[in-house]
């Protein structure tokens, strides 16, 4: 066989495999039943309304992942959201496909606003931890901001880090009364970028924080 038949027949190999590539992933892919496990561990673990624009969709490079536009969190009951973001990933192992588990590898939150006002009275509402499941993840926010009362006190967030879902609760809870021990810093391992944080009407700019596992 030659050289030149040989590279034919790889390729033509490759190209067979492929095709057949995305037929499985045409056929097993349901991105509506992934956001719809989304959606239903919000309401179970977090007692919260997760809601979004359009249809979810998968991006498939460079890895799984399950992109909603718009997302929103609100507490049932409560005008205004929690949470809101131009959009949001959810990186996916691809066993999620045929999996009716979600396990959640990674999350990228583009643009998020976060309300303090609603965060209060979702958190005096709920027992301690929320119902939050055991579970830790690498989360990668770009470009949020913190509001109180529809005014931002933090702008140009940027958090890239590995966060405990419990330790931020217990972190959250702990800043009404600190204790001698307590830290104004969330417990992410990870960096945190804020380009303006307004503290005691204080403006602070330009803060880099940056955390390694102990």
């Amino acid at each position: 066989m030659t050289i030149r038949r040989s590279v034919r027949v790889v390729v033509a190999v490759l190209l067979l495999l492929a095709g057949t590539a995305l037929l499985l992933v045409r056929h097993y892919a349901n991105p509506e039943k992934v956001a719809k496990l989304l959606v239903d561990t919000a309401a179970t673990h977090l007692r919260l309304t997760l809601a979004f624009d359009g249809l979810p969709r998968y991006a498939f490079w460079p890895a799984l992942t399950l992109e909603l536009d718009h997302p929103r969190l609100s507490v049932p009951g409560r005008p205004g959201n929690l949470l809101e973001a131009r959009s949001i990933g959810v990186v996916l192992p691809w066993r999620s496909m045929v999996d009716s588990q979600l396990v959640i590898e990674k999350v990228v939150i583009d643009s998020p606003a976060l309300a303090l006002d609603p965060l209060d009275h979702w958190q005096s509402t709920a027992p301690s931890g929320g119902g939050l499941p055991d579970a830790q993840a690498f989360i990668h926010i770009r470009n949020g901001q913190v509001q109180r009362a529809g005014k931002p006190v933090i702008k140009g967030l940027d958090v890239e880090g590995e966060v405990d879902l419990h330790a931020i609760d217990r972190w959250w809870r702990s800043l009404p009364a600190p204790a001698a021990d307590a830290t104004p810093f969330p417990p992410v391992r990870g960096r945190v970028d804020i380009a303006e944080a307004v503290v005691g009407g204080v403006v602070l700019k330009g803060l880099h924080l940056e955390a390694t596992p102990d």
